[in-house]
């Protein structure tokens, strides 16, 4: 097996795996040459699941021109499938009532995705299930308000649309706040 499979291999072990970038081996050592950036490109167009992520990211941050050639749909597709399917969602960010946020390495690359996100992030937005966040301080946060997929969505369709994106403490008052967008979305 060549070094360029191995390394597409165990990003998508990775991926597969649900492990957080900061903590991935093959995420924080990946290098593409431009035989590399298209091999992993290829993949990512095989198969654009949320086992992608990590080599979606990789080639994000060490060949853009490659990433960018991927058609934008592609690119969603594997960013919202990671926000529906990974078990923990450390690497899009955290949400605190008090107006702070973070929007980490998934959150950006799929915010840049403007409107081509828009179609698959409000499907999520029916998505109650937990959101939950690994690591003591994360796991808390997220524990305390019960993340759920729904309020990223939430988020991200907000800040697509170029509004605040506020989070409530109460479940029940982000109910509201996506049932509204929801309706307005799918008017």
């Amino acid at each position: 097996m060549s070094d360029e499979a191995r390394q597409i291999d165990a990003l998508v072990a990775d991926g597969e795996a649900g492990v957080p970038l900061g903590l991935s081996d093959a995420y924080q050592s990946a290098r593409f040459d431009a035989d590399d950036a298209r091999a992993a490109a290829a993949r990512i167009r095989e198969r654009p699941g949320a086992e992608a992520l990590h080599l979606l990211l990789a080639l994000r941050r060490e060949a853009p021109e490659t990433y960018r050639e991927l058609p934008g749909e592609q690119r969603a597709q594997v960013l919202v499938a990671a926000l529906r399917e990974l078990p923990h969602l450390n690497d899009f960010g955290w949400m605190e009532p008090d107006g702070h946020g973070h929007d980490r390495t998934a959150a950006q690359a799929l915010l840049e995705l403007g409107d081509t996100a828009r179609a698959p992030l409000v499907e999520l937005l029916d998505d109650d299930r937990p959101a939950p966040l690994a690591g003591s301080e994360a796991a808390t946060m997220s524990s305390t308000y019960g993340y759920r997929r729904s309020d990223y969505a939430h988020r991200y369709l907000s800040k697509l649309l170029r509004r605040d994106a506020p989070f409530a403490a109460e479940p029940a008052q982000r109910d509201a706040a996506i049932a509204a967008l929801r309706n307005e979305l799918r008017g």
